[in-house]
């Protein structure tokens, strides 16, 4: 019963071109020093086969983390990649 009101949560990779959706685990989902949920982003591109070099690649802008119940989406955090580079 409890399972309906269960908390999902994904990353999305948005360009100017697609979004994708990258399912996040729910061990993966922690509470942070400041008592705000987060992700290591890096756990979640290891476990789809990606490196954040890929975003780059893929000409991501943004990287959001979302989290879903029922019909309803809410974004909980969001970094713009926007005005980065990537250095290897």
């Amino acid at each position: 019963m409890g399972e309906k009101n269960k908390m999902v949560y994904i990353y999305t990779l948005e360009s100017e071109t697609s979004t994708q959706e990258l399912p996040v685990d729910e061990e993966d989902v922690l509470t942070n020093a400041d008592g705000e949920l987060d992700c290591p982003l890096d756990r979640v591109l290891r476990k789809n086969h990606l490196e954040i070099k890929d975003l780059f690649r893929m000409g991501v802008s943004t990287v959001s983390l979302d989290e879903l119940n029922c019909s309803q989406r809410r974004r909980v955090h969001s970094i713009s990649f926007k005005h980065l580079t990537y250095v290897s």
